[in-house]
């Protein structure tokens, strides 16, 4: 396991960026560049079973890079166009809402967050969790300052993402097994936008970054309950069967409930999407890539 203060600067939090809700119609795009990231995509879909990915479109400029993928991808895709019966590997890996469900496949895919929609943090200062009847205005005056001070570890509701935990990380240890890259699934073209705005928020909020990975699982579709909306996820079966088990002795409540017999004040803290706040390791972040449209591996971080 590598150093875990490596890791910790890698992250900022989500920073400010382009409006999400942008639309195909409004994007300034020459047509000449339409049509050669078309070709390119063309050309990727000859041979389905081969997974390539390319890194030479713009790689200072991971969203416009993504943009330009999401417009091959939407260019190639016919979505009115059937699925011959004899050729089921072009065939769309899309479920409909009321068959499948977030429940029904929570202990099998790894649910990305949903950040296409950026939410401003904002602190009530005010609030009846801030404000005690109890304080003096000396004592109100310097705890609303103390909180202004640190207000950029502070989590509202929403999208909001903490900041990376610092002193510990994730590691995926597969001992010798050589690389998996499966390759990518298809996407039907009514949620190709839906897609692209999700991976646009991951992006900005750099919880995912390109890559070179030999690694690659398949990303999965997951309707809402509304039929209608969303949620990425991605398919570690094949990686999760070759992980080896990290064993971890838990503690007995019997010896924790003595150890904190002698404390007078407790404090319970709970993380805020602590999941996604711990850092990963230069292997895991290799071996958790995914593979999207067009050949692009991505890698969460």
């Amino acid at each position: 396991m590598e150093p875990p203060g490596e890791y910790c600067t890698q992250r900022d939090v989500m920073r400010e960026g382009r409006d999400a809700g942008s639309h195909l119609t409004q994007l300034d795009m020459s047509e000449t560049c339409v049509e050669g990231q078309a070709d390119s995509a063309d050309e990727a879909n000859d041979d389905p079973d081969v997974f390539e990915a390319t890194h030479d479109a713009i790689p200072n400029n991971p969203e416009e890079d993504l943009r330009l993928r999401y417009l091959a991808a939407a260019t190639s895709t016919n979505d009115d166009e059937p699925v011959a019966e004899s050729d089921h590997r072009f065939a769309h890996f899309e479920r409909k809402g009321e068959t499948l469900h977030l429940e029904d496949y929570a202990h099998e895919l790894a649910f990305l967050p949903d950040l296409s929609e950026e939410v401003p943090i904002e602190l009530d200062y005010n609030g009846t969790n801030v404000k005690c009847p109890t304080h003096t205005p000396e004592q109100a005056t310097r705890l609303t300052d103390l909180l202004k001070q640190n207000e950029q570890i502070m989590i509202s509701s929403g999208n909001a993402l903490p900041p990376p935990a610092y002193g510990v990380v994730c590691d995926i240890d597969v001992g010798d097994h050589p690389p998996i890259k499966q390759r990518a699934r298809r996407v039907a073209l009514k949620y190709l936008k839906p897609l692209y705005e999700l991976l646009k928020g991951l992006l900005r909020a750099k919880l995912v970054s390109f890559s070179k990975s030999p690694w690659a699982s398949p990303i999965v579709i997951v309707l809402k309950k509304n039929g209608v909306d969303i949620r990425l996820c991605i398919d570690y079966k094949k990686v999760n069967a070759i992980t080896m088990i990290m064993e971890y002795a838990m503690p007995l409540v019997d010896d924790l409930l003595s150890e904190l017999d002698k404390y007078l004040w407790f404090c319970s803290l709970d993380a805020a999407s602590g999941f996604w706040a711990v850092m990963m390791t230069s292997r895991a972040r290799r071996i958790s890539a995914f593979g999207i449209s067009n050949g692009y591996v991505c890698r969460l971080d």
